[in-house]
């Protein structure tokens, strides 16, 4: 067994830039779902504390196409079985593993490491292993640093831990990965550790990664599942609904079986409703070869899910997107503490959490996997219970549940300095197995060891923004100081810690505060983001004072949220005459002319749609349709440039109905 630092080729592009405007929690903190599908029981919580939230982290929005050959740092552990590698600069994503028994990559090892707009903060890449914590989404880390480390048992032997302190739930969370001499599945020990007084929303899915190939069948410990309505892709805006099904019958795909991922002509998702009994907490994908990829994990993590893009024009496109063309077919299996992704739940107050997953793979006769879901289901489970079973899991979780207090041996690589500014908030809050050293205080937290030592905050320049932002209430009294004593940056941070914990109306307050001691073009966008949904004439006056601030041209952050407030309130007029008097950068940049489409769309701007519908986008955001369904409006200006006749609702009706798009524009999740 061996852990080592060691780099990695791989085509792609490493550009990866964060948005320095806070982007504030949902206020509908509970989304609003269609839950009369469901079962009684499973109503519980449904939707809870699901809203988005980004606070305190910023969303890593400017990333490029521009593929070229990337060395990035990997760390590779591998035993006489096994190699996996992990990716410490991008979420510690286990991004391989490799059977060396069986010659083959039991994950989706993706060919490119290619950003697209599908995580919480925006920057997403697919394949491999990721670790989802904290909130619905892909995770706050997933490409962002994580700390990674040597550690030993009390026998000398040595493990690698990930870990971080999670600053938007204030918790602390590790997973310890084990791949003892004679192991052929690599075990993953998680731990979570929340040290606050009260109890936080929660939220955990690991998201897996395996290859999508001819005839793959997924099968888990239970048939009872709750899926997704294929209505929920039908239409922008359209409320998600889940239903209570047992496959592989499922209402979603009449007259199919569902345990067949490419049997979906629309993006799909179903979770199999597991019991808490480590008998059923496993999940299996299995090839027509005979070769099966499968996790198994202690009950905690009881509920299991596919995922698949679907077969559909619009989902072959994503899985293209998202790697090289034909190189991208994927499905997830994943797992997760609640009935699905947009069930809640809460953390407890001084409370700890643990659990196990493992993962491997083997090689059947295919034959067992065949025929009926549930003698294949009983087939495959009893192969699987042949490598790992309950009594395993449970001895593998209370073993190495005893090493989780291990103390780092070699850190391995740095995460980022807000576990080190929370142990200076509270020495000796940092919990045992964790190590922050101060060394990995950088710019980004610097103005918080300002604030703890000096109990005050510096302005900065008129149009710099902060690095960070801090919502954690525990730093309240030190900041609300810090704003009532000095100018307007700290009145702004303080602002937006407010209003970020839903004391809209205090936050407003600060924002104006902070104008009253200098006019700085933050605090008018705060105030743009506070009214914008209630009045937003108001609110838009507030954004053209921030935009009129700028001296050559105004920061892109501002234009593209200014632009997307009016196309959301469909002044079209105005949003043309906008952009046209935009300078060339900005008129180029991406997310802008995304907002300015159905502009140019009511204004019959001809021209700038052609160009448009040539290129292909990068920022679109997953189930984001308005670009894909303003084509047939510009398909129908097309014929009536062409041929004269009228430009007409009949006309783009016609192209509607002939639905009839393009492969490089076609992001839908269904064919509707």
């Amino acid at each position: 067994m061996s852990i080592r630092v060691s780099t990695m080729k791989i085509q792609g592009n490493t550009l990866l830039k964060e948005n320095r405007l806070p982007r504030f929690r949902a206020k509908q903190q509970d989304k609003v779902l269609d839950g009369s599908g469901l079962l009684e029981a499973e109503k519980e919580k449904y939707g809870y504390q699901t809203g988005d939230r980004v606070l305190p982290y910023l969303v890593q929005d400017i990333y490029s196409r521009e593929k070229k050959i990337e060395v990035i740092k990997t760390i590779e552990f591998e035993n006489r079985h096994l190699k996996a590698i992990f990716l410490p600069e991008y979420g510690m994503r286990m991004f391989s593993l490799y059977s060396k028994d069986e010659g083959r990559e039991l994950l989706f090892r993706n060919s490119a490491l290619q950003f697209a707009n599908l995580a919480i903060r925006d920057a997403w890449f697919a394949g491999g292993i990721e670790w989802n914590i904290g909130q619905l989404g892909h995770t706050f880390t997933t490409c962002d640093h994580l700390y990674a480390a040597i550690c030993k048992d009390p026998s000398g032997n040595e493990f690698l831990r990930c870990y971080e302190y999670e600053r938007c739930k204030g918790v602390y969370w590790q997973v310890d990965f084990y791949l003892e001499d004679d192991a052929k599945q690599i075990a993953a020990y998680v731990r979570f550790i929340n040290p606050k007084s009260e109890d936080v929303p929660f939220y955990w899915w690991t998201n897996i990664a395996v290859p999508e190939e001819k005839n793959v069948r997924v099968f888990s410990g239970n048939k009872e599942v709750i899926y997704i309505n294929p209505s929920s892709n039908e239409a922008a805006g359209a409320i998600k609904g889940m239903s209570h099904g047992s496959m592989p019958d499922l209402g979603s795909l009449p007259g199919k079986d569902s345990s067949y991922p490419q049997n979906f002509r629309f993006s799909s998702e179903y979770f199999f409703q597991n019991e808490a009994d480590p008998e059923q907490t496993w999940e299996a994908a299995v090839y027509d070869d005979g070769t099966v990829f499968f996790d198994y994990a202690s009950e905690r993590l009881q509920y299991h899910k596919m995922f698949c893009w679907g077969v559909h024009p619009g989902g072959q496109h994503w899985k293209d997107f998202l790697s090289e063309p034909g190189k991208g077919d994927y499905i997830e299996l994943q797992a997760g503490l609640a009935p699905t992704q947009v069930h809640g739940l809460d953390f407890p107050a001084n409370t700890t959490w643990d659990f196990i997953q493992v993962f491997g793979g083997i090689t059947i006769d295919y034959k067992l996997a065949e025929g009926e879901w549930n003698q294949a289901q009983k087939n495959v489970e009893r192969q699987v219970k042949q490598q790992v079973n309950a009594e395993e899991i449970q001895r593998l979780l209370e073993k190495y549940r005893k090493n989780a207090d291990c103390e780092i041996e070699e850190l391995l690589h740095l995460g980022s300095g807000f576990g080190a500014i929370e142990e200076m908030r509270k020495p000796g809050a940092t919990p045992k197995g964790f190590k922050f050293p101060f060394a990995s205080i950088g710019e980004k937290e610097t103005i918080w060891v300002e604030l703890l030592q000096k109990h005050s905050i510096e302005d900065q320049k008129l149009c710099d923004f902060p690095l960070s932002y801090m919502v954690d209430t525990r730093y309240e009294q030190y900041l609300k100081d810090a704003a009532e004593q000095g100018g307007y940056t700290a009145k702004n941070l303080y602002g937006v810690m407010c209003f970020e914990d839903t004391r809209y109306e205090e936050g407003i307050k600060w924002f104006k505060k902070s104008i009253e001691a200098k006019e700085n073009p933050l605090a008018y966008r705060n105030l743009f983001y506070a009214y914008k949904d209630y009045d937003v004439n108001r609110a838009i006056l507030y954004m053209e004072k921030a935009l009129s601030m700028f001296e050559e041209e105004p920061a892109r952050e501002f234009v593209e949220e200014y632009t997307e407030c009016l196309l959301e309130n469909k002044m079209y007029d105005k949003l043309w005459q906008y952009y046209r008097e935009l300078p060339g950068q900005l008129k180029s940049n991406e997310r802008i002319i995304l907002n300015v489409i159905p502009a140019a769309v009511f204004v019959k701007e001809y021209d700038f749609l052609d160009e448009q519908y040539k290129k292909e986008f990068l920022r679109i955001r997953e189930g984001e349709r308005v670009f894909t369904e303003c084509y047939f409006a510009y398909q129908a200006l097309k014929e009536s440039r062409e041929t004269g006749v009228a430009y007409t609702e009949e006309l783009i009706q016609k192209y509607v109905t002939r639905n009839q798009i393009p492969q490089n524009i076609d992001f839908r999740q269904s064919e509707i």
